[in-house]
């Protein structure tokens, strides 16, 4: 239960995924105040 490898993986896909969530989160924020024209409801 206790080995070099198996939890790491987990770890880091995790922090990968929420990483990866965050910057698509900034992405989406930026592009919706650079074109206000376009509502965020159509992309939800």
């Amino acid at each position: 239960m206790s080995r070099n490898g198996s939890r790491p993986h987990w770890d880091g896909w995790l922090t990968i995924a929420t990483i990866a969530v965050a910057l698509a989160s900034a992405w989406v924020w930026a592009d919706a105040e650079a074109a206000p024209s376009t509502p965020p409801a159509v992309v939800h």
